[in-house]
């Protein structure tokens, strides 16, 4: 188990280069969570835009996402899981740090939450290009009632 703390055109690639310092940096993770949210329990399907992503994300308790079956390419670069309210991950929040060159092939993976940011704030989990405002994968959290 991998725990994250922090076939494209070519022109996506290069241009989905990292500027800057590690401006998305996520901070400090929560630990020692409750279950006590709603959303505990809730999955989203990761659809696969780019880099091979997919994978099946689930809120493991009220500050921890898990992967149990993540696949990425490791070709982006800038890359870093982003949660927002909706599909509009430009307004959302990195929750991991830069996974450059990392490649994973159905892996569990395990996504707590930084200080700051509750299940209140999660909607979608999407993996995300910084420099281009690219949507790698991404999907909407539903309760397991609605499960897909």
């Amino acid at each position: 188990m991998r725990l994250l703390l922090g076939s494209i055109p070519l022109l996506l690639l290069v241009a989905c280069a990292p500027v800057g310092g590690d401006d998305d940096d996520p901070g400090p993770m929560q630990t020692d969570c409750g279950s006590t949210h709603e959303k505990v329990g809730w999955s989203a399907d990761l659809a696969t835009y780019f880099h091979d992503v997919s994978g099946r994300a689930e809120v493991v308790d009220d500050c921890t996402i898990s992967i149990p079956d993540f696949s990425y390419d490791g070709e982006g670069v800038d890359v870093r899981f982003y949660v927002a309210q909706d599909d509009d991950f430009g307004s959302g929040r990195a929750i991991s740090r830069d996974i450059l060159g990392e490649v994973y092939d159905d892996e569990s993976i395990t996504l707590p939450l930084p200080e700051g940011v509750s299940l209140d704030d999660v909607g979608w989990l999407s993996l995300w290009c910084v420099r281009f405002s690219a949507d790698f994968g991404s999907g909407e959290f539903v309760p397991p009632a609605l499960g897909r």
